[in-house]
C-alpha cells in the first residue's frame, strides 16, 4: 500500500525536472493520492486533501452536483496508478461537476497535475472553471484534460494566467465531464497535486517534517527543520495554526498518541512561512476476531490492531486466512506484498495483526497495513465437522472458517485449471456452493452418483454461501463407518463419566473409555462393572470397551449404601435406648433416649470417649463412621433439684440440658434468638412467661422442686407495601408480609397504551424496572409506580420509499414509510428538485389550479402533535413560493392554523442548501398535519422533505424545580439553590425525603447541607399544576479509622454507602484494577474502575497512603472489597516492602477474616492438574493436609502448566469465592516446586546372623522424628504396619525383619532388610517342669512350677508382634497372672529362672 506523502513529493520532483512549473519556488497547496479511497457503496463524497489544505466537493456544494455512491452510482474508487484512484462513473453523471476548495492566500500561478485513464465509453470531455465565491465560475476553456486511452497519463491545467485567484482566500476549481455513453463508462483522477508559487517577498521556507502523515505502529520521534536560516519554528500538537504564542520548536517532539501537529516558521523581517501539517494516528486495538469484525460494518480506512494471538490456516497468494478462539478471517494482502513472513498450518501468530476492515460482497477482509512477527510452531488445524443445514443457517458463525461437511453430492461440472469456478453441492434440502477460491483445483470433474467429503473455507458472495478447498484433496470420496451406541446405567450413588474423547455413538471397532466415581455414602461398596454382560477391569481407575462392533449396555453390581455401627451402653441404676449396637446407614441421624431410675440422675453422657453435656435424648447427626454413646448415673443428692432447659430451633439457651441446682439457691437462664429471628415463647413449667419471652431471660429463685424451662423462636416479618398510580398494576399489590431475608419481587404491569413511567423505592425516586428485587429483606419497604402514555416511535418521513416520477399534480394517495400520504404533488428525480437524500415531494406553482397543491396525512397520530420541523426549498431557479402548514382533529373535514405556520422559499442557496421551518401545534388527542400551496404564479414550486413531528405535551404545568447541584458523593458542607424556569412560581421542599406539599417549607435562601440529606422540591403556581418532585440525595462518606473498622461497619453487605477510612493505609501490590492494601487492623483489595481508573498515582510496596480513602463495600461472594471512588494522594513515605506472612491452609480455614486480602505463603501444597494462561481467570486445586484451597490466576499473569501432585510453596494474596478459599499469586515466581527430601533408611542393632538366646533388636534412623514400621516375617512393612516405639524382643526362631520411615513433607526411605536365627538355652526336660492352665483363659492364668531346680525370678508378657505389654521383675502372687484387660488374641508369657528363659503360648478368649 502505497504512503500517499511519499507519492506526492516524488510528483513534485519530476514535475519540477520536466519543467512543469512556472517559477522554481512553486509550492504544494494540496495534494490527493487515494491511498485507501473506500469503493461504493462507501465513497466519500467529500474527500480532505492527504497532503496541504483542500476539500474535494461531490456533495452537490460550492458548486459541485451531488453523486450517488450507491444504486445507479456515479462515484467509485478503482485501481490507481499504484493503489486506488477516484473513479467518475454512469453515462447518467454527464453535466456533472467536481469541485476543488483550496487558498490562495500569498500564492499566485496556479498549476494543477494530475494523471488519468478513462474508457472508450467514459467521459471524454473535461471543462475547467474556477470562482472565489463557489457560486459564480469562469470558463477556462483552453484545455481539455478528457480522455478514453485505458492507461494513466499525465495531465496538466496551468491556471497561472488567471490573476482573479491570485491572493485570494477561498478558490474554486471545478471540472466538468460529459461524453460517456454507457452505464460502465468511466474517468479515473490520481496523483492530483495543487502548487502556485508565492506571491510575498522574503517569505520563510515551509517546515519540513522528518515523519510524514501515516500511521504510527510503535511510538516515534518526529524533527522540523526549515531551510530559511535562523528562522524560529513553532508548533501545535492539537490541530490548531502555529502562532509565536505556541511552543517553540527545541527538540524532537515525541509522537506517543493520535495528533495533528502543525508547524510555522518566523524570522524578522521575512514574511512567515505555510503552515506545515501532519496527522499521525495509531491503529485501533481489538482484543480478537470477533472484537475487529464487530467494530466495523462498512468498508473504511482505520488501522486496527488484533491485539490477541492468532493461528495461522493457510495462504494462496494474496489470500490468507487466520483463526483465533472468536472466529476465522480472511485477509487480503497486497499484490506485493505487505506479509512477508512464512508460516506452518497451527503456527501462533504473536505481536500484533494490523490491518483495516473491507467488506467485500458479504465477505469481511482486512487489508495488512504492517508486516507480521515470527510465528511458534503450534497445532496444525482441524476442520470444523458441520452439517450444509447449520453452516446456511449460520453462515457468519462460521465465516472464514476451515470447515468440513460430509456425504454431500455435487453437481456435474468440472473444475478449470488454474482459475476460480463453481460447482454446486447438495446436502439433504440445503445446497451451497463449492468454490475454487484458489485457482488450486485443476482438472477435478464431480459425479453427481459419488457422495463426498468436501473441506474448505466459509466464504460468502452477497447472498451466495460458498466453501472454498484449498486444494483438490479438499474433496474425497465419502465413506460411511457404521456406528454403535454405549449406554451408561443411571444408578443411585455412582456417577459414570466418560473419558475426554470418548462419545457415543462409537464408530465400529472404536473404544469407549469411562471412569466409575461411587458417592461417599456408597463408598464400601465392592463393585462390578459389565458391558453386555462382560465383566470390565479397570486400569488405573479407567474401563475400557474395546473393539466395539454391536450396541453395548454398560450395567453395575454390589452398590450398596455404606452403614455404621453405634454401641450404645448405660450403667448401673438406668437405661439408654435403644441399647446395645445399632446400625445406621450413612447419611441419617440417629436419637438415643436416657431415662434414670428413681432416685437417680445422669451422671454423665461420653459420646467416641468425650464427656458431652446432660440431656435427656441425644441424637447422633449426619453418621458417616461408627460411634460409641455411654451413660453413667448417681444418686440425685437430697438436698439438690434438677432443671431441664431446652430451646427450639433458631435459638438457644443458656446453660441448657440438666442444670443440677442445690436446695434454696438460684438459677438464671439466658435466650438468645439467631440474628433474624426472636423469642415466640418462653414457657416455665410450661407455662407461658411473658417477663422471660419479652427480655430474654429467666432466673429460678429459692429451688426446691425440679423444673422445665422450654424456648421457642420465631422468625422476624416484615412488610412491603406496593402501590400503583392510574393506568398500571402491581403485584403483589398493597400490603404483603416476608420473613426475614427472604426476597420478594414486585412486578409492575402497564395498562395497554402505557409505559412505566417512574419508580420510589421507599420514597426514593428510582430508575424504573418492570420487576423490582427486594433481596435479603430486613426491614419494612415500600415502593410506588407511575405510568404514561407511549410515545410513538419517532416520526420522520424523508420519501426515499417510492420510484422516480410517482404522483400526479392531479392528487393521488402514496404509501410511505410512515403511512399513506394525500400527494397532489410530484416525487422527484428532476436535476432542478431539491432534496436530501434522493426523493422529495415537489408542489407546484399551478398558476392555473385553484385547488392549489398538497401533502396531507390521511392517518392521525394518536398522541396529538407537539412540534412540527420540516425542510424545504425552491425548485430550480424559482423563489417566492408560498405555503402553509395546518392541524385537523376531525380526520380532515376541517383545517386549522396556528401562529408562524406560512412559509415563502427563498431563491435556492447551494451553500446553505434547503432551509428548516418549525411549527408549534401543541394540538391534544387524534391529529394529522398537511401542507398546502394554494394557486400561485409560475416559477413558485416548492420542494418539502424530511418532515419530522413530536408527541403533544402538557404545556399547563409548573416546571419541575433543578438543583445547582446535582446527587452524589460529597465531602465537604456546601449550599444548595433551588430554581424552576415558571415564572411566579413558589419552591417548597423538605430534607427527609418526604414528599413536599404548600405545608412544607418555602424555598427563599440557599440551602445548608452538612450531612447526609435526601433533598426534595416541588413547585406551585395558582392556575397551574404543580410540577414534578426533584428529588437529590446529597451521601457524606461514614468516616471509620481503619480498615477493620470499614469492614465491620459494613457487615458483609454490599451498599453504595460510601466511606472514607482516615488513618494510614499501606500499598502492598497493584495489578491492572486490583489493588492490595493494608494497615494494623487488616487487609484490603480494592476494586479500581476497569476502563477509567479512579486510582491513577503509582506506588511502590510499603508505600504508606495519608489522608484518606473514599469509597464503598461491595461483597463479591463472601469477599470483602473496596470500590473507591476518589483518587488516592500521593505517597510521602514508605515502611519497607510488605513480606509475606507463613501460615497454613488449616489456619486460613480456621480463622479466614484475620488473613483475608494478606500476602501470605503457605508451604509444602500438593496441586491438581491444571493450565494458566493471560487470558482467563483459572483456577488449580492445591491441598495442604486434609485442607483444599484454589490457586486462582485473578491477575491474568501466571503462564504455566501444573501436573497432577506438583508440589510447592505458593504466595499470593488470601481471597474466597463463597466457600472456596483462594490465593492470588502476582506472578509465576509466586509459586515455587519443593523436591521432597528422602528420609534415611532404618539400621538395625544388632547385625544379622544366629543368637544363642532372646535377642532384642533395635532400630534407629538418622531423620529426626521420623516414625518406624516394621515387620518380623519378612513382609514388606507399609505406614499399615507396627510401628517401632521400643526395641523388639525376638524368641527362638528364623525372622526376616523389615523397616522403613516415614516423616511428613518428605519420600519415605528405602526399605532395611536383616535375618536373624535365635535359640534358647533351657533344656527341654526343665521347660517342661513348668505348667500353665487354664489355657486358654478368660481372667487370671495360674504357673505351677514342679522343679526344685527352677526357681522363678521374674516375668514378661509379648503380644503377637513381639511388643512386650506386660513386665514385672517380682514373684508371682500366688502364682497367678492377671490377664482379664488384654485384648482376645494369642501371646508368649516369658518366665525368667535361674536357669534361663521359659517360653509358654498363652491364648486369651
Amino acid at each position: 500500500m502505497k504512503r500517499n506523502s511519499i507519492i506526492l513529493s516524488i510528483l513534485v520532483t519530476i514535475f519540477m525536472i520536466l519543467g512543469q512549473f512556472s517559477s522554481s519556488a512553486q509550492t504544494t497547496i494540496a495534494g490527493w493520492s487515494f491511498p485507501t479511497l473506500a469503493a461504493a457503496p462507501n465513497t466519500p463524497t467529500t474527500i480532505p486533501a492527504e497532503t496541504g489544505y483542500g476539500t474535494i466537493h461531490l456533495d452537490g456544494t460550492n458548486g459541485s452536483s451531488l453523486w450517488k455512491q450507491y444504486s445507479d452510482s456515479t462515484l467509485n474508487s478503482f485501481s490507481g496508478v499504484t493503489s486506488q484512484a477516484l473513479a467518475l462513473v454512469n453515462q447518467i453523471a454527464n453535466g456533472y461537476s467536481m469541485v476543488f476548495a483550496l487558498s490562495m492566500t500569498n500564492l499566485q500561478n496556479l498549476v494543477l497535475n494530475f494523471q488519468s485513464r478513462g474508457t472508450s465509453t467514459g467521459f471524454g470531455i473535461h471543462e475547467w472553471s474556477y470562482s472565489t465565491d463557489g457560486v459564480n465560475f469562469t470558463s477556462f476553456p483552453t484545455t481539455n484534460t478528457g480522455t478514453t486511452s485505458t492507461s494513466f497519463s499525465l495531465k496538466t491545467v496551468d491556471f497561472s494566467s488567471v490573476t482573479t485567484i491570485n491572493n485570494q482566500a477561498n478558490v474554486y476549481i471545478r471540472v466538468t465531464v460529459s461524453g460517456a455513453t454507457s452505464a460502465t463508462g468511466n474517468n479515473r483522477f490520481d496523483n492530483i497535486v495543487f502548487q502556485a508559487t508565492s506571491s510575498a517577498t522574503n517569505v520563510v521556507a515551509t517546515p519540513i517534517f522528518s515523519v510524514p502523515t501515516s500511521v504510527i505502529y510503535a511510538p516515534t520521534n518526529v524533527s522540523i527543520t526549515c531551510s530559511t536560516p535562523g528562522a524560529s519554528i513553532y508548533y501545535t500538537t492539537d490541530g490548531t495554526t502555529p502562532t509565536q504564542s505556541s511552543t517553540l520548536y527545541t527538540t524532537p517532539i515525541a509522537i506517543t498518541s493520535a495528533m495533528t501537529l502543525k508547524a510555522k516558521a518566523f524570522l524578522t523581517g521575512y514574511t512567515e512561512s505555510f503552515v506545515a501539517s501532519a496527522t499521525y494516528s495509531f491503529p485501533v486495538e481489538v482484543a480478537n476476531i470477533a472484537a475487529f469484525k464487530a467494530a466495523n460494518t462498512a468498508t473504511n480506512t482505520t488501522v486496527y490492531k488484533i491485539t490477541g494471538d492468532v493461528t495461522f490456516v493457510f495462504r494462496n497468494g494474496r489470500n490468507m486466512l487466520i483463526k483465533d478462539a472468536t472466529g476465522g478471517l480472511f485477509i487480503y494482502d497486497n499484490a506485493t506484498p505487505v506479509i512477508t513472513q512464512s508460516y506452518n498450518d497451527g503456527d501462533i501468530i504473536s505481536g500484533g495483526i494490523y490491518g483495516s476492515y473491507t467488506l467485500y460482497n458479504g465477505l469481511v477482509e482486512l487489508i495488512p497495513t504492517h508486516g507480521t512477527g515470527i510465528g511458534a510452531t503450534g497445532t496444525p488445524v482441524v476442520p470444523i465437522t458441520i452439517t450444509a443445514a447449520d453452516l446456511s443457517a449460520n453462515f457468519s458463525q462460521y465465516e472464514a472458517q476451515l470447515v468440513k461437511i460430509e456425504g454431500v453430492t455435487f453437481a456435474a461440472g468440472t473444475f478449470g485449471t488454474g482459475s476460480a469456478g463453481n460447482i454446486n453441492f447438495t446436502q439433504g434440502t440445503t445446497t451451497l456452493i463449492c468454490r475454487n477460491q484458489f485457482g488450486t483445483i485443476t482438472g477435478l470433474q464431480s459425479d453427481p452418483s459419488q457422495p463426498y467429503n468436501v473441506v474448505g473455507f466459509a466464504i460468502p458472495y452477497n447472498a451466495d454461501k460458498q466453501v472454498a478447498p484449498r486444494n483438490a484433496n479438499d474433496i474425497q470420496p465419502s465413506i460411511t463407518i457404521p456406528t454403535f451406541t454405549v449406554t451408561l446405567p443411571t444408578v443411585t450413588g455412582v456417577t459414570f463419566t466418560p473419558t475426554i474423547g470418548s462419545v457415543s455413538p462409537v464408530d465400529s471397532l472404536g473404544n469407549f473409555l469411562f471412569t466409575v466415581t461411587l458417592d461417599p455414602a456408597y463408598s464400601n461398596s465392592v463393585i462390578i462393572v459389565k458391558a453386555n454382560g462382560n465383566t470390565l477391569t479397570p486400569v488405573a481407575g479407567v474401563y475400557t470397551i474395546s473393539n466395539i462392533t454391536s450396541n453395548q449396555v454398560v450395567t453395575i453390581e454390589g452398590v450398596t449404601i455404606n452403614t455404621y455401627t453405634i454401641v450404645a451402653t448405660a450403667g448401673a441404676n438406668g437405661t439408654i435406648t435403644p441399647s446395645g449396637t445399632t446400625t445406621v446407614n450413612h447419611g441419617t441421624n440417629q436419637s438415643f433416649t436416657i431415662t434414670p431410675d428413681n432416685n437417680y440422675q445422669i451422671s454423665t453422657i461420653t459420646v467416641d470417649g468425650v464427656v458431652v453435656t446432660n440431656v435427656p435424648t441425644y441424637t447422633f447427626t449426619n453418621v458417616t463412621a461408627n460411634h460409641t454413646i455411654s451413660v453413667a448415673f448417681e444418686l440425685i443428692p437430697v438436698n439438690q433439684f434438677q432443671i431441664t432447659a431446652t430451646a427450639g430451633l433458631n435459638g438457644t439457651i443458656t446453660p441448657n440440658g440438666i442444670v443440677n441446682v442445690i436446695s434454696g439457691n438460684d438459677q438464671a437462664f439466658t435466650i438468645t434468638p439467631l440474628l433474624g429471628y426472636h423469642i415466640d415463647s418462653v414457657l416455665v413449667d410450661e407455662v407461658y412467661n411473658a417477663t422471660a419471652t419479652s427480655t430474654g431471660a429467666f432466673t429460678f429463685t429459692n429451688v426446691t422442686a425440679n423444673h422445665t424451662i422450654r424456648a421457642v423462636f420465631a422468625v422476624n416479618t416484615y412488610t412491603i407495601t406496593a402501590t400503583a398510580g392510574a393506568n398500571g398494576s402491581v403485584s403483589p399489590s398493597g400490603v404483603t408480609t416476608y420473613n426475614y431475608s427472604a426476597n420478594a419481587a414486585i412486578t409492575a404491569t402497564p395498562n395497554n397504551g402505557y409505559q412505566i413511567d417512574s419508580m420510589f423505592v421507599d420514597g426514593v425516586y428510582t430508575i424504573p424496572i418492570a420487576t423490582y428485587l427486594f433481596q435479603n429483606i430486613t426491614a419494612n419497604h415500600t415502593i410506588h409506580y407511575t405510568f404514561s402514555l407511549i410515545p410513538l416511535p419517532s416520526f420522520m418521513e424523508d420519501f426515499e420509499t417510492l420510484s422516480a416520477g410517482t404522483g400526479s399534480y392531479a392528487g393521488s394517495n402514496l404509501t410511505f414509510a410512515t403511512g399513506i400520504y394525500y400527494v397532489k404533488g410530484y416525487t422527484t428525480m428532476d436535476a432542478n428538485d431539491r432534496f436530501l437524500g434522493t426523493r422529495s415531494i415537489r408542489m407546484r406553482g399551478n398558476a392555473s389550479d385553484p385547488n392549489g397543491n398538497e401533502i396531507t396525512m390521511t392517518f392521525d397520530r394518536p398522541n396529538g402533535i407537539g412540534t412540527v420541523s420540516f425542510k424545504y426549498g425552491s425548485y430550480g431557479t424559482h423563489s417566492g413560493g408560498a405555503f402553509v402548514v395546518q392541524y385537523s382533529v376531525d380526520q380532515g373535514a376541517s383545517w386549522n392554523d396556528v401562529p408562524s405556520n406560512n412559509f415563502t422559499a427563498p431563491a435556492y442557496n447551494s451553500t446553505t442548501g434547503m432551509e428548516t421551518g418549525n411549527v408549534v401545534f401543541n394540538v391534544p388527542g387524534a391529529a394529522r398535519i398537511r401542507f398546502f400551496k394554494a394557486m400561485q404564479g409560475s416559477g413558485t414550486s416548492v420542494n418539502i422533505d424530511n418532515i419530522e413531528m413530536t408527541d403533544y405535551s402538557a404545556v399547563n404545568t409548573v416546571a419541575t424545580p433543578t438543583f445547582n447541584h446535582p446527587s452524589g458523593t460529597v465531602y465537604a458542607p456546601f449550599t444548595v439553590e433551588i430554581a424552576t424556569t415558571t415564572t411566579g412560581a413558589s419552591i417548597y421542599y423538605t430534607t427527609d425525603g418526604s414528599v413536599p406539599s404548600e405545608s412544607s417549607t418555602l424555598y427563599t435562601t440557599p440551602i445548608n447541607i452538612t450531612a447526609t440529606t435526601t433533598l426534595k422540591a416541588k413547585a406551585f403556581k395558582t392556575g397551574m399544576t404543580s410540577s414534578f418532585v426533584a428529588s437529590a440525595v446529597y451521601t457524606f462518606p461514614v468516616q471509620v479509622n481503619t480498615i477493620e473498622e470499614f469492614i465491620d461497619a459494613a457487615a458483609g453487605v454490599t451498599s453504595t454507602t460510601p466511606y472514607r477510612i482516615t488513618g494510614d493505609v499501606t500499598f502492598v501490590f497493584r495489578s491492572g484494577r486490583y489493588i492490595y492494601i493494608k494497615d494494623n487492623t487488616a487487609c484490603l483489595i480494592v476494586l479500581d474502575n476497569a476502563t477509567t481508573p479512579v486510582i491513577t498515582n503509582t506506588y511502590q510496596n510499603g508505600d504508606v497512603i495519608s489522608g484518606g480513602i473514599t469509597g464503598t463495600f461491595y461483597s463479591y461472594y463472601g469477599l470483602s472489597q473496596f470500590i473507591p471512588i476518589v483518587d488516592w494522594a500521593a505517597s510521602t513515605s514508605n515502611t519497607g516492602a510488605i513480606t509475606p506472612l507463613v501460615v497454613t491452609a488449616q489456619e486460613i480455614a480456621d480463622n479466614y477474616g484475620l488473613y483475608e486480602s494478606k500476602l501470605v505463603t503457605i508451604q509444602d501444597v500438593t496441586f491438581s492438574a491444571g493450565e494458566f494462561n493471560t487470558t482467563t481467570t483459572t483456577n488449580v486445586n492445591f491441598t495442604q493436609g486434609t485442607n483444599q484451597m484454589a490457586a486462582r490466576n485473578v491477575h491474568k499473569t501466571l503462564t504455566m502448566t501444573i501436573a497432577e501432585g506438583f508440589q510447592a510453596d505458593i504466595t499470593g494474596f488470601v481471597l474466597r469465592y463463597n466457600t472456596t478459599f483462594q490465593i492470588a499469586p502476582r506472578d509465576n515466581n509466586d509459586i515455587v516446586e519443593n523436591v521432597p527430601e528422602q528420609v534415611a533408611t532404618p539400621t538395625f542393632a544388632p547385625a544379622a546372623g544366629t543368637h544363642g538366646a532372646p535377642l532384642t533388636v533395635t532400630i534407629t534412623c538418622t531423620t529426626p522424628d521420623a516414625l518406624i514400621y516394621y515387620t518380623t516375617d519378612g513382609a514388606t512393612p507399609t505406614d499399615q504396619s507396627q510401628l517401632y516405639t521400643a526395641p523388639v524382643i525376638l524368641e527362638a526362631g528364623q525372622y526376616t525383619m523389615k523397616a522403613i520411615a516415614y516423616k511428613a513433607s518428605m519420600t519415605p526411605s528405602e526399605v532395611a532388610s536383616v535375618d536373624y536365627l535365635v535359640t534358647l538355652g533351657v533344656d527341654d526336660y526343665l521347660a517342661q517342669m513348668i505348667q500353665i492352665y487354664p489355657n486358654p483363659a478368660s481372667q487370671f492364668v495360674t504357673i505351677n512350677n514342679t522343679s526344685d531346680a527352677i526357681q522363678i525370678t521374674g516375668y514378661q508378657i509379648f503380644d503377637q508382634f513381639g511388643k512386650v505389654i506386660v513386665q514385672s521383675s517380682e514373684t508371682l502372687e500366688n502364682n497367678q497372672i492377671n490377664i482379664s484387660n488384654f485384648a482376645n488374641g494369642v501371646y508368649v508369657i516369658r518366665l525368667l529362672t535361674n536357669e534361663g528363659a521359659v517360653n509358654k503360648k498363652l491364648m486369651k478368649l
